[in-house]
């Protein structure tokens, strides 16, 4: 039995050590894109953990046999969160290959009051301590006042978050519903994650966390598909030239990876009822989301229409598989 736990642990740490030289090898020969590619891994990894723990604050409020099916993940991902948020430190390191008004040349007097280092640096810490500890109350089956102040206090700060960590990359794009778009990919992903690694044997409970699943793609898909009509029809100059970037050479093949294998393949395996609540095709839909999740970040961080931001896709799977690796390290391995 030692040793089993021994190499529970022992393979994790491996994959946290070569990840970790991975991206300090990046990061020297190429710091933007190993700073953009860690903002995509670590806002997917802490999305599946706050994720996790807004799942279970809706849980307490509602109650239901879903989050059997989910379990211990769910709890055990919610209790990352408090070690994820660490990997704001990193981000914060970065900003001045990430962010252009780190310089200070913010245009327009409300930019410069909302996009400079020391406010942003606040804004940083409020959001991650806060998450921190969401996700350390969650894990313990708070009442319902407190899972209610919880989900109110995730809902101002999701929007916060997504502002300043992703849309602030280019500081002339606006999107009043990006907030909700990061919320419902981060519900999304703490629902893939525990489909992908395999859910409780219980089927009533998998086909319910199917159908979360498939009302979490269907949001996405809303609100994304949204924002793209809303920003390309208004034909403004800004808006029209954060999606061109976006959407020409890799980066056009990557936007179509993204929809059709992280939505609508996983939407059309969870469309037919008896592949709802079975293992294997949920093993299936939860890996394609997870990809679509990181696809989708890895589209607004680094614009793959310019070859030289190729390289964040590799920091970007080196970010992850290293949070993934720490944190089943701490862990004792996961779940088993």
């Amino acid at each position: 039995m030692s040793a089993v736990l021994s190499r529970g642990r022992t393979m994790p740490g491996v994959g946290a050590l070569l990840a970790a030289l991975g991206l300090v090898a990046l990061a020297w020969f190429d710091p933007a894109n190993a700073a953009r590619g860690w903002l995509a891994g670590w806002v997917l990894a802490l999305s599946v953990a706050i994720g996790s723990a807004v799942l279970l604050l809706i849980h307490a409020l509602t109650g239901g046999g879903w989050r059997a099916a989910g379990e211990p993940w769910l709890t055990v991902a919610a209790g990352t969160t408090p070690l994820l948020a660490l990997g704001g430190a990193v981000l914060f390191a970065g900003l001045g290959p990430l962010y252009p008004w780190a310089d200070g040349t913010s245009e327009g007097s409300v930019a410069r009051i909302w996009l400079n280092v020391p406010s942003w640096t606040l804004r940083l810490f409020v959001v991650l301590a806060l998450w921190a500890g969401l996700g350390l109350v969650a894990r313990r089956g708070p009442g319902r006042a407190v899972a209610a102040a919880g989900l109110a206090i995730y809902a101002l700060t999701v929007s916060v978050a997504g502002v300043d960590w992703l849309l602030s990359l280019d500081r002339h794009f606006v999107s009043t519903d990006f907030g909700a778009q990061l919320a419902v990919t981060q519900i999304g992903a703490a629902l893939a994650l525990p489909a992908a690694l395999g859910l409780a044997p219980v089927a009533a409970a998998r086909a319910d966390w199917g159908r979360l699943m498939m009302a979490c793609l269907l949001g996405a898909f809303y609100l994304a598909g949204m924002q793209f009509l809303v920003s390309w029809s208004g034909d403004l100059p800004d808006k029209a030239a954060w999606y061109l970037a976006r959407n020409q050479g890799a980066g056009l093949a990557l936007a179509w990876a993204v929809l059709v294998l992280g939505a609508l393949a996983p939407f059309t395996i969870l469309l037919r009822t008896a592949w709802r609540g079975a293992e294997r095709p949920l093993r299936l839909a939860g890996a394609l989301m997870l990809a679509g999740a990181l696809g989708h970040l890895v589209w607004i961080v680094a614009p793959l229409s310019d070859p030289a931001a190729r390289p964040a896709l590799s920091a970007a799977l080196l970010a992850v598989w290293f949070l993934a690796s720490l944190a089943r390290l701490l862990h004792g391995g996961g779940p088993r």
